[in-house]
């Protein structure tokens, strides 16, 4: 196992099912390291630099798919609240209420300052026995009730083991603060002057 948290990557086994109702019982989760790399604009406008961890499902990322056309970073991101980082993460594992309505929980949100109101990517989530599927992703915002799903319907429904679906997103949490020490984050704050430290360079997305 890579003992490098900053490029660990969590896995676990799960499954995905497909359109025909069939399941792959070989379908793996991943939370892959990812970069939003910064930049000051000639016209006084700035992006901030976020380190986050990426939902992949057998290769394919869930930021690619749902995040990316958006300009979003997932909810696992090393720059925002500690403590609001692990009230989301109990919100994936049904351990605290949805936040938003139709009991729809947020997987990625607005790069700058991770509020609802500028858009977020949510998805039902349901427990059965000791499994946990996520379906139905989609777009919304807090102040129009319209949900956006057919745009996002090339995401299907993804099952996982409950009790290792827990054990990865707690490592997750475990990473960031790695992260956070590693590149002197102070987690829940802006990154600071990269200066002589550690970077993830390697899983820069775009500029």
């Amino acid at each position: 196992m890579d003992d490098n948290p900053l490029t660990r990557t969590w896995q676990v086994r799960a499954y995905t099912q497909k359109r025909l109702g069939a399941f792959d019982m070989d379908s793996v989760l991943k939370l892959t390291p990812l970069i939003r790399e910064g930049a000051q604009n000639a016209n006084g406008t700035s992006k901030s630099k976020r380190h986050f961890l990426d939902f992949v499902v057998d290769g394919k990322s869930l930021w690619e798919a749902l995040g990316k056309r958006h300009d979003m970073v997932s909810i696992l991101c090393a720059e925002y609240s500690a403590d609001e980082t692990a009230k989301a993460v109990g919100r994936l594992l049904l351990n605290q209420k949805a936040d938003l309505p139709n009991d729809r929980r947020s997987f990625f949100v607005c790069s700058e300052c991770g509020d609802l109101g500028c858009g977020v990517i949510t998805a039902v989530i349901e427990r059965q026995g000791g499994t946990i599927t996520r379906r139905a992703f989609g777009y919304e915002n807090t102040y129009e009730d319209e949900i956006l799903l057919d745009a996002y319907n090339t995401v299907g429904a993804l099952s996982s083991n409950g009790t290792a679906n827990k054990y990865t997103l707690i490592l997750a949490i475990d990473l960031l603060r790695h992260v956070a020490s590693l590149t002197s984050l102070h987690w829940g704050t802006n990154p600071g002057k990269s200066g002589n430290r550690p970077s993830w360079d390697q899983y820069r997305l775009w500029r």
